[in-house]
């Protein structure tokens, strides 16, 4: 029973599989390019054949050929009681289409380049969540708590390239430094291709008291992306409510 209704999903989908391949490449092909889903174009299959140089009559018979494949191995996965082998076969004529630059080959690469951003701005989140957790502690921890995070900023600058790190936390009314801690990293880069950068990032939390980091960068141009990439990542957070302001550096930091 099991088997016969493995045949029952499998024979027909793969008897009807060049009509479902081409309509669902066009589903992809459309959506992935920011397009309505019953927008015409001219990218089906029977299209990619005369593209090719060849007439209708021909890009006719090549479908039919297609299907005809395709029928062909759903009788022998009846006759052999085996649907892998309709299976394989309907697959391993697509990915031929594929891979033969046929048809589906532009979407195809559509979708494995949406999927490489896509993973890439999950691994950029995964790398700055670090970063954006140690911003709000220093927005919300208590004033008596400031310099436990002092050990975990130097860290976390120092791993992105960074030379000095000046903390600051005043009285927002009375403008008198509660807490001062400056961190120098200790070494120094002569490097023709050192970049110096220079940032500031403000907070003003809600008991009034404004919380200040400056770092400044003198690594490699990878280090720099870095520690550029970490102290935007506080600007793009409304939650915490971080403004930063990039200047360049100051003589004295050079």
């Amino acid at each position: 029973m099991k088997q016969t209704a493995g045949f029952t999903l499998a024979v027909p989908l793969v008897i009807i599989s060049v009509p479902v391949f081409d309509t669902l490449m066009a589903i992809l092909r459309r959506k992935l390019s920011g397009r309505g889903i019953g927008e015409a174009d001219r990218c089906h299959i029977h299209h990619r054949l005369q593209d090719r140089g060849l007439n209708r009559r021909q890009a006719l018979i090549v479908i039919v050929s297609l299907s005809s494949a395709m029928a062909a191995s759903a009788v022998a996965a009846v006759y052999f009681d085996h649907d892998w082998i309709a299976i394989c076969s309907c697959v391993a004529i697509c990915c031929g289409l594929i891979a033969g630059r046929v048809f589906g080959h532009y979407e195809t690469r559509l979708f494995f380049g949406h999927l490489h951003e896509m993973t890439g701005l999950v691994l950029d989140t995964s790398r700055q969540l670090p970063t954006r957790l140690l911003a709000a502690r220093v927005k919300y921890v208590d004033r008596q708590e400031h310099g436990n995070l002092w050990d975990d900023a130097c860290e976390r600058v120092a791993k992105m390239g960074a030379t000095q790190l000046r903390f600051v936390c005043r009285d927002a009314a009375t403008d008198q430094v509660m807490t001062r801690k400056t961190w120098n990293a200790g070494r120094e880069e002569s490097s023709s291709d050192v970049i110096g950068q220079h940032f500031r990032l403000c907070s003003l939390r809600d008991d009034q008291s404004q919380v200040s980091m400056e770092v400044d960068g003198a690594g490699s141009q990878m280090s720099n992306q870095r520690l550029d990439s970490c102290i935007a990542c506080c600007c793009t957070s409304a939650t915490i409510g971080i403004s930063i302001v990039r200047q360049p550096p100051s003589p004295h930091h050079k």
